[in-house]
């Protein structure tokens, strides 16, 4: 008996908790919403304004000087280099046990 009264509890709490999630979630959404729709946010880059990468690099990367904007955009090729490897090598290695598997 006392396993049904905890799993009726149990339910419970996760209905209950899921309840105030949704809530919560809602709230939020709509205070974005509420946020966006205002006009609240402002352009800090300002894209295409002389000084542009440096204020991007310094919002995005917390890079400051021009040697830290340097070092962050060669570690930023790199390593997006090394993921398009990574996903080539992925999908070649895919094909390859695909067509060994299955030869047409």
């Amino acid at each position: 008996m006392d396993v049904t009264k905890n799993s009726l509890a149990d339910i419970n709490d996760i209905l209950r908790n899921t309840k105030e999630l949704k809530e919560k979630l809602k709230e939020n959404l709509r205070n974005k919403s509420d946020f966006l729709k205002n006009g609240a946010t402002r352009d800090q880059v300002r894209l295409g304004v002389a000084g542009w990468k440096k204020r991007y690099y310094s919002l995005k990367f917390s890079a400051e000087t021009d040697w830290d904007i340097e070092i962050t955009r060669k570690e930023i090729v790199q390593k997006s280099s090394m993921g398009a490897f990574v996903l080539f090598l992925g999908c070649t290695i895919v094909g390859l046990v695909s067509y060994l598997h299955f030869p047409f």
